[in-house]
């Protein structure tokens, strides 16, 4: 997702660039591309204290566990 709101913004940079875009239409692309970026690290945040949360109520078993199966 990350990738593709990048995209986005450059491809309406460059139409903006050659006045085939407004400001406003560069401005609320980079916005939706910051709030994907706000998204994905809260996302991130959320996932990491869920295996931990896990990884306490195994006792902290969750890293060996991970790494038999990675084996």
């Amino acid at each position: 997702l990350l990738p593709r709101q990048e995209m986005i913004f450059n491809s309406t940079e460059a139409l903006y660039n050659v006045m085939g875009a407004s400001i406003n239409s560069l401005l609320e692309t980079k916005q939706n591309q910051i709030e994907m970026t706000k998204e994905y690290i809260e996302s991130l945040k959320a996932y990491r204290l869920a295996k931990l949360s896990l990884d306490q109520a195994l006792g902290g078993y969750l890293i060996l566990l991970t790494a038999q199966l990675d084996a």
